[in-house]
Order: C-alpha cells, then sequence, then structure tokens
C-alpha cells in the first residue's frame, strides 16, 4: 500500500471515530440529569437560619474509587443528618463538567474529585473545608465515614 493510501484510511477512520463520539456524546446529552441518578441540585443557603451543607464534586469521568468515595461520602452524611441535629445537614453530588457548575472549581480550588463541606448563615456561605483525606481513607471504610461524620460535624456543633 502506498503511503499516501494509508494516510487517507486512517483519516477516514478518525473521521468515522470522531462522528461516532459527537453522536454519543448527543446522545447523552438528550438523557438530560438521568445519565447520573446521584446527581443532585447545586446547593445554595437558606434565607434565614444556618445549615450545613456537603458537597461531593466530580467530572464527567469516574473510576471505581470515585464512585466509592461518594457512596461512602452520601451514606456517612445522610446518617448525620437523619440523627435530629438542631443544624440541618444536606448532601449533594456536583459534576463540575456540567454547564453552569463549572465555577465549583475556582469557588473552591478544586484539582481532584473533592468533598466540601460548608457552614451557610443567612443565605450566606461563612465558611469552608476540602475533605482532602478521602483520598487517603477510601479504602477503609470505617475509618473514611468517621473522618466525614467527625468534620461536617465539627461545622454543625460550631458556634
Amino acid at each position: 500500500m502506498k503511503p499516501k493510501s494509508i494516510l487517507t484510511v486512517v483519516l477516514l477512520a478518525f473521521v468515522i471515530a470522531s462522528i461516532g463520539f459527537l453522536v454519543a456524546k448527543e446522545a447523552m446529552k438528550g438523557r438530560g440529569g438521568a445519565a447520573d441518578p446521584a446527581a443532585t441540585a447545586p446547593p445554595t443557603g437558606p434565607a434565614t437560619g444556618r445549615k450545613v451543607i456537603a458537597c461531593y464534586f466530580y467530572t464527567n469521568v469516574r473510576c471505581p474509587t470515585c464512585r466509592k468515595i461518594e457512596a461512602y461520602t452520601q451514606e456517612a452524611v445522610t446518617g448525620l443528618a437523619a440523627a435530629g441535629k438542631d443544624v440541618p445537614v444536606e448532601w449533594h453530588a456536583i459534576n463540575t463538567d456540567e454547564a453552569g457548575n463549572e465555577h465549583y472549581k475556582a469557588d473552591y480550588s478544586l484539582v481532584v474529585k473533592s468533598v466540601i463541606v460548608a457552614d451557610w448563615r443567612d443565605g450566606k456561605q461563612m465558611q469552608w473545608k476540602n475533605l482532602d483525606k478521602i483520598w487517603e481513607l477510601v479504602d477503609d471504610q470505617a475509618a473514611f465515614q468517621k473522618y466525614i461524620r467527625e468534620e461536617v460535624a465539627a461545622y454543625v456543633e460550631a458556634p
């Protein structure tokens, strides 16, 4: 085969693969939020009063470890929220690759998938913390969830 013919075949294969990728991407867009049942509405503070919000920020590319972090965090936060504290605790999972959510990367200096806990008072975020030990603890579910619960509880119990 001549070099020109090889180049033609390679370029044609590239074009076909690109079209396939774009078609698949558009098909996923048409599904809306149904593609990820864990996704929840972006957090906002209460107009009056106080609440603590725990968010898992992720991207379109998700590995089994990332999904484990989300599941462990959701379980820990949901359990804490159900404990009936005076300060409401909310859980959110937010895809920073979705339109309108890109600002979270800058807002929280996100570089990797992260869990952020934030204290909201009268509609304003007062303070927040990136729970950066999640990657160290992900292989120990009990230690991971203890860490999440302790960090969220510290915000709940703060004056």
